[in-house]
């Protein structure tokens, strides 16, 4: 192949380069001027919920961030395999139904762009009142599989973990304190 070839080759191809991503952009359609849809922009982000987002994942985040929750009060608590067992087929049992989840997404999205309505409200706060209702029944069923030693464990770590919560909030408070004030 000689240098007039290759050179052409070259050209050839950064040319179609070019033409390719002026294509992808010029399809790409997003017009963000100004604060024009929002809500639209800021309700659902690709980090998460809300404005400022819920975590890297969202409810899905959210969600694993329970679960983590949740295992770091059965750490420490020497399992059976029969009680690791029991407690996982509770879990199992009372997953959220998809269905709810669904529909609870769509009233909060109403609620944060202002066009919900007092029926969905209504809706919102039984939703809302049930799944509390499941999260204290799935504890209770999860307690009556521990043992009595395991339960006062579970106790002390949890009274732990408020401690630092609460040593942490206090820290913030000070540092927001002394954090000078901008006019």
């Amino acid at each position: 192949m000689t240098i007039k070839n290759k050179i052409l080759s070259v050209f050839t191809l950064v040319l179609g380069v070019a033409i390719f991503s002026t294509a992808v952009v010029a399809q790409d359609g997003s017009t963000d001027k100004g604060d024009k849809n929002k809500a639209e922009k800021t309700y659902k982000r690709e980090g998460g919920w809300g404005r400022h987002g819920m975590g890297r994942g969202g409810f899905k985040g959210r969600g694993m961030m329970k679960a983590r929750m949740a295992g770091m009060f059965m750490r420490g608590l020497d399992l059976t395999d029969a009680q690791k067992i029991q407690i996982k087929a509770i879990r199992e049992a009372n997953r959220p139904d998809p269905a709810v989840m669904m529909e609870m997404r769509e009233l909060r999205k109403a609620k944060f762009e202002g066009t919900i309505t007092a029926a969905q409200e209504t809706r919102m706060n039984a939703l809302r009142d049930q799944q509390i209702a499941k999260q204290r029944s799935v504890r209770d069923q999860i307690h009556a599989v521990l043992t009595a030693e395991q339960k006062a464990k579970m106790e002390e770590h949890k009274q732990k973990m408020d401690q630092r919560f609460k040593e942490r909030m206090e820290k913030r408070k000070a540092e927001k304190a002394a954090k000078p004030k901008v006019s």
